[in-house]
């Protein structure tokens, strides 16, 4: 049997400065993956990990840095617009007038909108993850 050892998790902020992570080091037994949950979206963390069986201790490995996602993987919108969904229904909310297109997952057109400044409620027929472009911006969102 093969155990991780994840050391030193911390978090990284823009002064440089280091913050360990709750419960951390943590222990990896007979898996390939360790989810930690409680992470902030859009921060860097870094890690090193011992391997250890019966036998062997292996040495601290290199720094692992990896920085979590700010949530869909698609940027988020400019201008404070919105674009989010309530009650099956999708809602828009542009500072200006802009042209909404919408596409499946597969980049099949669903449907064009025009949205006016203010709170737009749309219905919209396709049902699913769906992606809206908005004046060249696009967000995710389930419907």
């Amino acid at each position: 049997m093969l155990v991780l050892l994840l050391t030193d998790i911390s978090v990284v902020y823009a002064s440089s400065s280091y913050f360990a992570i709750a419960g951390s080091p943590f222990t990896v037994t007979g898996e390939n993956s360790k989810t930690i949950t409680g992470l902030d979206a859009g921060e860097t963390y870094k890690y090193t990990v011992i391997a250890k069986n019966a036998n062997v201790t292996s040495l601290v490995s290199n720094t692992i840095s990896v920085t979590t996602s700010t949530g869909t993987g698609v940027n988020e919108l400019k201008n404070n617009a919105k674009i989010y969904t309530a009650n099956g229904k999708l809602i828009i909310e542009p500072p200006e007038t802009a042209s909404v297109v919408i596409y499946n997952t597969v980049g099949q057109l669903v449907e064009t909108k025009q949205a006016t400044l203010g709170k737009n409620t749309f219905t919209v027929a396709t049902k699913g993850i769906l992606f809206v472009n908005m004046n060249n911006q696009i967000v995710k969102v389930i419907l």
